[in-house]
């Protein structure tokens, strides 16, 4: 089972994604392809940043933006290593890093570095070794073995993944049709954005995907984000029916979708890092 927060490990997923430049799309894809592998892996055990690497890469690859694994495995890299937290603090203000990961990195690395003061101290060349440090790989990023035993792991755990998903790898998203309502009820703009955020956060912080189709879940978020901004009541409706009725959605899945949104947003203000997903 995968062991942190499912919170953070949407956050990170989404960082390590928009380090990459990847489409909406297929972030929207991989926060689904992990949702699914939470659910349904069993006793499969996958860290969370492998398993993190093994969604974005099998996502790239069916929205049709193949990265590059060298790419991949050191943007999770740079993501996962406790020296660029300020950096990252700065670069995404909300992001949720995994302290676990961190402490472990961070044990590690001390380690490490006293194994090695402690080798230089005791060999013969230590003196060569400063004139050739410049040539050494740059301290964080996974070159040569390291990098060529993080590729084979990342293509197992893309295997595991597809095992788990049954190869069941098509997605259907929300966005397009959130974009038909508001197109079809004439939204404004800021109706339309705040309800694409919704979707957006429906995704990485809820588990809403497993429950309700796409659509059932565009109409809650448009329900929620007119309600939330006052205009629900300006949506064009009829005695007899309302417009999610007319999209070909219930009243009960719109409230459900609603409710879990705010209890999502609620969790996350109380608890900060210590969010829990919602399903």
């Amino acid at each position: 089972m995968p062991s942190t927060n499912p919170v953070v490990a949407s956050d990170q997923l989404r960082a390590t994604a928009e380090l990459l430049r990847l489409p909406g799309h297929a972030i929207a894809t991989a926060l689904v392809f992990m949702h699914r592998f939470r659910q349904d892996c069993g006793g499969i055990h996958v860290p969370d940043y492998r398993l993190i690497a093994a969604c974005l890469f099998v996502a790239a690859k069916v929205e049709e933006t193949p990265v590059r694994t060298n790419d991949l495995l050191n943007a999770l890299q740079y993501i996962s290593d406790p020296g660029n937290r300020p950096e990252l603090t700065k670069a995404f203000p909300g992001l949720l890093l995994s302290q676990q990961h961190t402490a472990d990195t961070q044990t590690d690395k001390q380690h490490d570095q006293e194994s090695a003061a402690g080798l230089a101290a005791s060999s013969p060349a230590a003196t060569a070794a400063d004139d050739s440090a410049s040539n050494l790989p740059q301290p964080g990023l996974l070159a040569g073995d390291d990098y060529y035993q993080a590729r084979e792991q990342l293509i197992t755990d893309e295997q595991i993944l597809l095992r788990v998903l049954r190869f069941e790898i098509n997605v259907e998203h929300p966005h397009k049709y959130l974009l038909n309502i508001c197109r079809t009820l004439q939204c404004g703009q800021p109706l339309t954005q705040l309800a694409l955020c919704l979707v957006n956060d429906s995704l990485a912080e809820t588990q809403l995907c497993l429950r309700f189709t796409a659509l059932e879940i565009a109409a809650g978020c448009l329900h929620l984000a007119a309600t939330t901004i006052g205009v629900a009541q300006q949506l064009p409706s009829s005695k007899q029916r309302g417009w999610w009725e007319a999209v070909g959605v219930s009243l009960k899945a719109i409230e459900e979708v609603g409710h879990a949104m705010c209890d999502a947003a609620e969790g996350r203000t109380q608890h900060g890092h210590s969010t829990a997903a919602v399903t």
